[in-house]
């Protein structure tokens, strides 16, 4: 289950903010059991620069693992290996492109 919310824009800039929650997958002898649920909050901002009448260049700013919370997607017992999340990062990230308004660009 994934779950969205809010995206505020003022002018030319984009926030936003999500939080992706995780029920727990299966785990144990033939899936008896399952992984502790879990949720991740990730914020970001993206903002438009005007280069030239048709051209604009994009830049975003993105924290993923807000909170640097700690889970186990797998553990492991119904499978060969265990696997854990990503920790907390910074994504900076600009691009140019045909100017078109932020909320697009921002995929």
């Amino acid at each position: 289950m994934t779950a969205s919310a809010g995206a505020l824009t003022l002018e030319k800039t984009l926030y936003t903010a999500n939080m992706i929650y995780g029920s727990g997958l299966r785990a144990g002898f033939v899936n008896q059991d399952h992984v502790p649920a879990y949720a991740t909050f990730n914020l970001g901002a993206a903002h438009e620069l005007q280069l030239a009448p048709a051209k604009a260049a994009y830049v975003r700013f993105d924290v993923v693992n807000l909170f640097d919370r700690k889970y186990e997607l797998r553990d492991g017992s119904a499978s060969a290996s265990s696997l854990r999340n990503m920790a907390r990062g910074a994504i900076l990230r600009r691009t140019v492109a045909e100017a078109v308004n932020v909320r697009a660009a921002s995929c």
